[in-house]
């Protein structure tokens, strides 16, 4: 099965001007490890705003993208209020040193923890090395307005089963953005069960891969479909032509 995320990301960034192209990625932990952005960046040179609350993970986020190319960078986690908000996180002494597993770099949460930090498997890891911090949060209206945009064509969100909470706040019949990947495997049924409906509403094309949905605006996937079937005539005559 074909990826939707890969597939319009692609075509955004060869059949637009890749500078155009902006992205909201929240949840972008040090903007390479486990993010699946970061190629497409690189690739098409697509600009963006980086959000991230933990700070040793935001100072790398930083120093990994760079202040340069109009992309723009927030330390703060996103929620439905404006103000500090509690975290746990795992001790990232007892993760550079090899006592937990790498994956918990990316596993930092809003309390309580909805995602792996609150299930019984990682009860022992967060007994152990876990570790409560308090951090900056902000609406995402709140977010926009404090960066000036007005405009976003894709929207990753991985909030660590904060998500929903975050989704909820955009005005998609405002901003329209072409693309959204958001986790979904920390959702609550309900939750999974609204963010379908609204993506039904509004005409996207979504899809599940792995931990995340990936939903596709119907203008978008009408130019993907219509570019790909384009291709494969073309390779078609090709074909034929040669022989």
């Amino acid at each position: 099965m074909t990826d939707l995320f890969d597939r319009a990301l692609h075509y955004l960034g060869q059949h637009e001007q890749g500078g155009q192209i902006f992205a909201l990625n929240i949840g972008s932990m040090d903007g390479i490890m486990f993010d699946e952005l970061y190629a497409y960046k690189s690739l098409y040179g697509f600009r963006g705003l980086f959000v991230e609350p933990i700070p040793y993970l935001y100072d790398s986020l930083v120093k990994n993208i760079g202040k340069s190319d109009g992309d723009l960078f927030e330390n703060s986690a996103i929620s439905d209020y404006d103000g500090m908000i509690d975290m746990l996180m795992i001790q990232r002494e007892a993760i550079d040193q090899g006592e937990v597993h790498p994956c918990f770099y990316g596993m930092s949460a809003c309390w309580p923890p909805k995602n792996g930090l609150g299930t019984p498997e990682d009860r022992e890891t967060v007994e152990k090395y876990g570790q409560m911090i308090s951090v900056p949060c902000i609406r995402f209206e709140s977010l926009l307005k404090k960066h000036q945009i007005e405009r976003f064509d894709i929207v990753k969100i991985d909030a660590e089963g904060h998500d929903y909470k975050i989704f909820k706040q955009i005005d998609l019949e405002k901003y329209m953005p072409k693309v959204i990947r958001i986790e979904w495997i920390s959702l609550s049924c309900d939750e999974q069960e609204e963010l379908i409906q609204t993506l039904d509403g509004l005409k996207y094309q979504h899809m599940i891969v792995g931990q995340d949905l990936c939903a596709v605006s119907d203008q978008l996937m009408g130019l993907i479909d219509g570019n790909e079937k384009e291709r494969g005539e073309s390779k078609d005559e090709k074909l034929i032509n040669h022989e």
